[in-house]
Parts: structure tokens; C-alpha cells; sequence
């Protein structure tokens, strides 16, 4: 897979996916290393698939033609290629967490996803997506300029 990403530091590999999501499984749900790393080899083939189709491994969505995806936040050499819609979600994330009070913000929710939980809900992102913008206005813009020109956020959030 000779895919690139707009902010990849390397073309996409696979074993950068296997490593975040063993690293994700042991910080959600705990145990041995040994196990996440099973459980990583048993459900990564299926995000493979995904991306091998031209589709998000986080939402599903189809790649659009003729665009470099996003790089997922969840390396730091953000080399999994995503959508437009899950790099801006990941680019809200942090920010988005910090106003997430009550039953009230649960529509928020949708922007979150730990890799252990891809492929997550499109339409559930997407509304999530809309209601930040509609709630917080140009500061969700800026923020998402901001976090895709990997400039520091400082006092924004």
C-alpha cells in the first residue's frame, strides 16, 4: 500500500496501525500486552480492508478521488490515511473534550473515536462535526486550520 497522507511523516504502514491500535486497546480496556497485541491482529485485517478499498478505516466513508487523505492523529508519524470529515474530527477532539459536561453534550460524542472502536458511526460523526461547528462557531474553524498546519493551540482551546 503506497498511500501518502497530507501530514504523514512516510507513506502508510500497516504496522503503525497494529501499534497505535495495541497501545489503544491496553489504555481503554487494560490487560497484557499479549493480549491487546491478539486482539490487534484479529481486528486491524478489517481496517486494512477498508483502506485497501479506498475507504476511511475510521468512518467507512470513501476516500475522495484525487485528494490526499488526512493523516489520523493517532501516530505521530500520522501516516493512516482518513477522510477530510474524521481528520477534522480528530483535529476537535481535545477541544471537544473539554466541553462534554453532561447528557446534554452527548451529540458530541460522535466526533471521539478511539481506534479500538473504528470504523465509528459516519452519521453519528457528522452530526457531532455540525453541532461543534454550530455551538462554538469560527473557533471550530480556527482550531481545525490550526491543528492541520501542526501549529501549536496554545490558549485557543
Amino acid at each position: 500500500m503506497g498511500i501518502s497522507t497530507f501530514s504523514g511523516a512516510h507513506p502508510f504502514r500497516s504496522e503503525c496501525l497494529l501499534e497505535a491500535y495495541t497501545q489503544d486497546v491496553l489504555e481503554e480496556n487494560g490487560g497484557d500486552i499479549e493480549s491487546a497485541c491478539d486482539e490487534g491482529l484479529k481486528q486491524v485485517p478489517e481496517l486494512l480492508a477498508l483502506i485497501d478499498a479506498g475507504r476511511c478505516p475510521r468512518c467507512g466513508a470513501a476516500l475522495s478521488e484525487g485528494e490526499v487523505p488526512c493523516g489520523s492523529r493517532i501516530t505521530e508519524c500520522r501516516c493512516v490515511p482518513v477522510c477530510k470529515l474524521c481528520g477534522d474530527s480528530e483535529a476537535l477532539e481535545s477541544f471537544v473534550m473539554t466541553r462534554i459536561s453532561g447528557p446534554e453534550d452527548s451529540v458530541l460524542l460522535g466526533l471521539l473515536g478511539p481506534v479500538c472502536d473504528w470504523p465509528i458511526d459516519h452519521d453519528a460523526e457528522v452530526t457531532a462535526l455540525a453541532e461543534a461547528r454550530r455551538r462554538y462557531g469560527r473557533r471550530v474553524e480556527l482550531l481545525i486550520d490550526l491543528e492541520n498546519q501542526s501549529v501549536p493551540l496554545g490558549d485557543l482551546t
